[in-house]
């Protein structure tokens, strides 16, 4: 698709006022994108050297004066002449090479593109959060780290609550033998839940590192 302008920038580019662009457009010396009404880039370059750069008067090798200074005045603005500046070593100032003008119309499609891109990432984030299927990564981290209490609070009760059951599955135990089951469960169940915490812990922190880059 090619490069479109608002006439805003059209005006910008040419130095010219809004109302002139407006005008030109009426008179069809301007002809706009017909969905769009924006001006296509190489309408306006085909403008400048029909128009500005190379009006009728050059077929007698003369310019109009004000079409002269209009071009300089155009072509020194764009190299970053000063008005009534002469570069050194220059008599005259040369409009700007076709590659120039190639240059700053790709920079521009970048910037759009780059604009474009964001407002789109912007776009997918908030239509997920609205459908629900993205939620806030501290109420997520707040929801599970309740999980992960409540699942321990459990384990840790479970030697108390399966001693009578091992009791009777082995047959008569003596306290000492009891409270042997129950320490060697509980040492197991503990060392499970530190080796979960410290994994949980890892991935926090490199849920974190990714979410600030």
């Amino acid at each position: 698709m090619p490069d479109l302008l608002l006439q805003k920038e059209v005006a910008e580019r040419l130095q010219l006022s809004k109302g002139r662009i407006s005008q030109l457009v009426a008179d069809g010396r301007l002809t706009p994108d017909p969905e769009t009404r924006r001006i296509p880039l190489s309408e306006v370059e085909r403008f400048e050297r029909e128009e500005i750069l190379q009006p009728a008067g050059a077929k007698s090798g003369r310019q109009p004066r004000s079409s002269q200074a209009r071009a300089s005045q155009l072509a020194a603005s764009r190299l970053g002449i000063a008005p009534g500046a002469r570069p050194v070593g220059a008599e005259v100032v040369e409009p700007q090479s076709q590659t120039q003008q190639e240059r700053l119309a790709t920079g521009r499609v970048a910037v759009r593109l780059k604009r474009e891109r964001a407002d789109a990432e912007r776009a997918s984030l908030r239509l997920q959060r609205e459908q629900g299927s993205l939620v806030d990564v501290q109420r997520m981290q707040a929801a599970v780290a309740g999980i992960h209490r409540q699942l321990r609070d459990e384990l840790l009760t479970l030697p108390g609550r399966v001693g009578d059951v091992v009791a009777s599955v082995v047959g008569t135990v003596t306290p000492e033998q009891r409270a042997e089951v129950r320490r060697l469960l509980e040492e197991e169940i503990c060392v499970s839940l530190e080796r979960l915490a410290s994994q949980l812990r890892q991935q926090a922190a490199l849920s974190g590192e990714a979410s600030t880059r």
